[in-house]
């Protein structure tokens, strides 16, 4: 996306959520947490088909998918 001329890589809540799953380690806990809980509440508005896509397009995907099941979904 552009921002004040600026092109700002951007992603959609479901790469997002990947990302997390990807920089849990590297996050403080406390953000980390939040993060996860912000997700949960709108988990409802989420394409879990969109996000084993995405999966499958990066290293270690499937481990990522695994946990945000296990945490998010």
């Amino acid at each position: 996306m552009e921002f004040d001329g600026a092109s700002v890589p951007a992603y959609d809540a479901e790469r997002m959520l990947l990302e997390l799953m990807r920089l849990r380690n590297k996050l403080p806990w406390d953000l980390y947490r939040e993060a996860v809980a912000s997700f949960r509440r709108r988990v409802g508005s989420l394409d879990i088909y969109l996000v084993q896509d995405y999966a499958e397009h990066i290293p270690r995907g499937q481990a990522y998918l695994d946990r945000a099941l296990l945490e998010v979904f």
